[in-house]
């Protein structure tokens, strides 16, 4: 979409305001152009407790708990379940949530809700595809919905009995085709699913080729137990295009997702680094002085990069007391990657996922229950502040 709708609001200037400094750092505050609050629709994201109290919902979002969708609206899924002594219960009692959003207002539109006693966090999934549908993960089902939450498509997956979470899926950033990873008794089988009707377009049978591959529809790439970034077309073999062992992150090891099909964006490292399947790096940034870098995104045309940071004593309290909210100084940076600097600066919590929209003019964050929506800067305008006023509907 060349832009997203206004709806009942028209942003006449640019809607990335700057604010106070972060940290002495320089980079400026973003400025939401909508807040929309999730939280009385189930979305209750609370501190860690050790014990649970008996009886109490809690709700769970993983990296791809948000998509921005190609018909104007942003999807956000998650799982609900009722903590308590009883683990079967606890299964018994998860539910998968799927919301949709008008990407111009934040205006709820649609909101769903699916009994999922088998579900687990590889279950809160959904992304957008090319057409402006949405694929979700709903227990041992994929669907695919319209942009009215009207089911198009079903493809029903058969769970082995031995494993818990036996299936996943991805959809690489294009939105034209679905992988679905089954692991099964003896092995792992990959398939490769049009993204409007589900059906196979091609398949793998060997855990070694694609095994922890992320995958753009065009290439396979994986961070190695060497700690190089491999990549290999699917007709070609594996190869080295990267040495990540070097890598200081915010916690965990390097890992790398595609942000369109030919490039390839490294979280958890520092430094960020946007780079090419042939090995070129087409984007370099360390995050300030005294931050971690954490997990990262990319815009779909390679202009902008978010990468989330925290100071190591904010990693500490988040392990240790905090994990969905709080005082700990976690802030997501978006870099400009034709200048190489910071043109923005988001507050998250601990549970945090990110979206760029397909024409990577804004970026929706979805932290402590709360989905936002920034706006970025873009090529021939000029940056200053803005303002919002409703649309005079009088006749």
């Amino acid at each position: 979409m060349a832009r997203i709708r206004t709806g009942a609001l028209r942003v006449f200037l640019t809607t990335l305001l700057w604010g106070p400094s972060l940290n002495g750092q320089g980079i400026p505050a973003s400025k939401p152009v909508w807040r929309t609050d999730l939280r009385q629709l189930g979305l209750r994201q609370e501190h860690f407790q050790f014990v649970a109290p008996p009886s109490r919902m809690r709700s769970e979002i993983t990296r791809d708990s948000i998509a921005f969708g190609r018909s104007g609206h942003i999807a956000v899924a998650f799982l609900t379940q009722v903590l308590s002594r009883d683990l079967p219960s606890i299964g018994a009692s998860r539910q998968v949530h799927l919301i949709l959003l008008d990407a111009a207002t934040g205006k709820v539109v649609a909101n769903r809700t699916w009994p999922a006693p088998g579900a687990t966090l590889n279950n809160v999934y959904v992304a957008a595809t090319r057409e402006g549908s949405f694929v979700v993960l709903q227990g041992n089902a994929l669907r695919v919905y319209s942009s009215e939450l009207r089911e198009i498509n079903r493809l029903d997956v058969t769970a082995d009995p031995s494993e818990t979470g036996s299936w996943s899926l991805l959809v690489p950033p294009g939105g034209d085709s679905v992988f679905l990873w089954h692991y099964l008794i003896g092995g792992l089988s990959l398939r490769m699913l049009s993204a409007t009707t589900l059906r196979e377009i091609r398949s793998w049978n060997k855990a070694e080729e694609t095994g922890g591959a992320w995958t753009s529809g065009k290439y396979f790439a994986k961070v190695g137990t060497d700690k190089n970034l491999y990549v290999r077309g699917f007709d070609t073999p594996w190869r080295a295009i990267a040495d990540l062992s070097h890598c200081r992150g915010g916690w965990g090891t390097a890992a790398t997702k595609f942000i369109n099909e030919d490039s390839l964006i490294v979280s958890g490292c520092d430094p960020v680094r946007l780079i090419r399947v042939d090995g070129h790096i087409l984007f370099t940034a360390h995050p300030p002085k005294g931050r971690l870098a954490a997990d990262a995104w990319g815009s779909l045309d390679g202009r902008f990069v978010a990468v989330a940071t925290t100071t190591m004593g904010g990693l500490k309290i988040a392990l240790a007391l905090d994990m969905s909210s709080g005082t700990a100084p976690r802030r997501i940076l978006i870099y400009d990657t034709k200048s190489g600097n910071p043109v923005g600066s988001l507050k998250y919590t601990w549970q945090h996922a990110c979206a760029f929209s397909p024409d990577n003019s804004a970026l929706a964050l979805l932290s402590g229950g709360i989905v936002e929506l920034f706006r970025l800067p873009q090529p021939n305008r000029r940056l200053c502040c803005c303002f919002l006023r409703p649309i005079d509907s009088s006749p």
